[in-house]
């Protein structure tokens, strides 16, 4: 069931439909519109609507145009717009992750080693924005979104790219009191990267205190937190912009402060996230909502007599949609589509590469997918070693794999369907899974958690033509093993000590697939994903 830390339900007055989505709750409400939770036959996403008497036509393309452009991991991904609608508006993933202003709200200022990981991942994520020459000129509480492996920036509304116009009239201050430099104050229409940053040391001060900045910030308060922090957010609200440092050295110096591996967001933070993420992971088909108030109802009905009057409970909607039930995207509003620089979080620079090895195991078996029993290896059950071959070789699982094949599996055409399948895999630059765009929500399988980052990741990848592929990602310098598996009784084993890996696209129909991975120094920590069958061309958890 969807509750209110998810999102608000929705009133009379709200859509039940924008586009191609079923609109479910809502996200929040701003000075230029509504941004709603909506729901289609691909997933959720974030959906936001503009009030036309507010936004020019001219301005919603140029915040739509932006966020195509701003680099994939940023923030989420654009799924539709629409600038034509009597009320114009456009749709992102939906990312399961709090705001800044959420968190400090949930509970209160955060910690000193917090601040330094919010400095260092919202640095990070601007200096990406910077180099595609494009200046956010809102960076504030509600625009900077807390994740579980980092942050991302939303709201590019008045955002502005090197090459674009000015929209906005010269002579009048714009962005957000308390967070925007002294040349937005100003009306100086030509701000660029500086100004972000000084509003990235203004974001650092609220969540150490709670309280938006003066128009002049005060720093001293910071020094009581963590003097070597309040000496570089104080050098990031310097008054002139040249005096500030650049977003990519703010990266350099909060890195040099933050422990290895890197600490978490605070427990309540993780918990609030733990649970969105749980939401984003729930088919679409199989959530309950409650529906909006009738606007045709009789604002007076007539009154039961005392009799008859029985408590009433809200009733409760299953939410069906054309296609059957459908995976969760991931994240709450904001924006993007391009490659991401690589992080400290497992995302490896493009030039890595995963050392790969190959293992076809055939007849396996697996009696649990989201909590499998730590049971061993079965290449060790088969009693005898298993081939290794090269990174890329075809490799085919023999007719013998329907000799231990799952219970599940179709008995009928089990060999035959594992001995015609040839599985490959081959190493790629590491990725996050919430970066993937081809991820099957609710399919990651993570090893133990060491502060934002799980050691090892896997989950598996959907084509859209009904075949699924598995992904190894690895972090913190850790050699990973996965295991792709297929009720029919094929096992595909591959390994990954740098980057990840992926193997090639198998079909699902009329089978079940799921993956699962472990630390190649220890594999009782195996974990293990759901299994996912295919409903036309779209995979369904079991």
């Amino acid at each position: 069931m969807m509750d209110s830390t998810i999102a608000e339900p929705l009133g009379a007055d709200d859509p039940q439909e924008i586009g191609s989505f079923n609109v479910i709750g809502l996200l929040g409400v701003g000075g230029m519109g509504e941004v709603y939770l909506g729901a289609s036959d691909k997933g959720y996403a974030a959906v936001k609507r503009v009030r036309p008497r507010l936004v020019s036509s001219e301005r919603f393309e140029r915040e739509v145009g932006i966020l195509y452009r701003v680099p994939a991991g940023v923030g989420p991904r654009v799924l539709a717009s629409d600038g034509t609608a009597e009320r114009p508006w456009f749709a992102t993933e939906y990312v399961p992750g709090l705001t800044v202003d959420e968190a400090v709200r949930l509970r209160g200022p955060l910690p000193a080693e917090a601040l330094w990981l919010l400095l260092a991942e919202a640095a990070t994520q601007l200096s990406a924005v910077h180099a595609f020459e494009i200046v956010h000129r809102d960076v504030k509480p509600g625009n900077v979104m807390l994740v579980r492996d980092g942050v991302k920036l939303i709201d590019f509304g008045i955002a502005r790219a090197a090459d674009q116009a000015r929209l906005t009239k010269g002579g009048g201050g714009y962005g957000t009191q308390g967070f925007s430099a002294p040349e937005q104050q100003a009306g100086d229409e030509d701000v660029d990267a500086p100004a972000d940053v000084y509003s990235l040391g203004a974001l650092v001060l609220y969540a150490a205190s709670g309280r938006t900045p003066g128009v002049v910030p005060d720093v001293e308060p910071l020094h009581a937190v963590d003097a070597d922090l309040a000496a570089v957010i104080g050098s990031c609200l310097a008054t002139g912009p040249g005096a500030r440092p650049t977003a990519g050295e703010v990266v350099g110096a909060a890195r040099a402060h933050l422990p290895v591996p890197p600490p978490s967001w605070p427990s309540e933070v993780m918990s609030r996230i733990a649970s969105r993420r749980a939401f984003a992971a729930t088919p679409v088909g199989k959530l309950e909502t409650v529906p909006p108030p009738d606007r045709d109802a009789d604002p007076t009905p007539e009154t039961a007599p005392p009799s008859a009057a029985l408590p009433r409970h809200p009733r409760k909607r299953l939410l069906l949609l054309p296609t059957a039930a459908v995976i969760a995207l991931g994240a709450v509003a904001a924006f993007v589509l391009v490659p991401s620089a690589s992080r400290h979080n497992g995302a490896a620079h493009p030039s890595d590469r995963a050392s790969v090895s190959v293992e076809p195991v055939a007849g396996a078996t697996r009696t649990s997918s989201e909590s499998p029993s730590r049971s061993a290896s079965p290449t060790a059950e088969s009693g005898r070693p298993t081939p290794v071959v090269p990174a890329g070789t075809d490799t085919t699982v023999p007719p013998s794999a329907s000799s231990a094949r799952s219970p599940s599996a179709p008995v009928a055409t089990a060999a035959s369907s594992a001995a015609a399948t040839r599985v490959t895999s081959s190493s790629i630059s590491g990725i996050n899974g919430s970066d993937d765009p081809a991820q099957v929500k609710g399919s990651e399988a993570d090893t133990s958690w060491v502060g934002n980052d799980a050691a090892c990741s896997a989950w598996l990848d959907d084509n859209g033509s009904g075949e699924l592929a598995g992904v190894l990602n690895t972090s913190l310098n850790q050699s990973c093993g996965a295991e792709l598996y297929r009720s029919d009784g094929i096992a595909y084993t591959f390994h990954a000590s740098l980057g990840a890996a992926k193997t090639s696209f198998i079909s699902d129909v009329g089978h079940t697939m799921w993956i699962c991975v472990w630390n190649a120094s220890d594999r009782s920590d195996e974990q293990c994903s759901a299994r996912f069958a295919m409903n036309g061309d779209t995979p369904v958890k079991e």
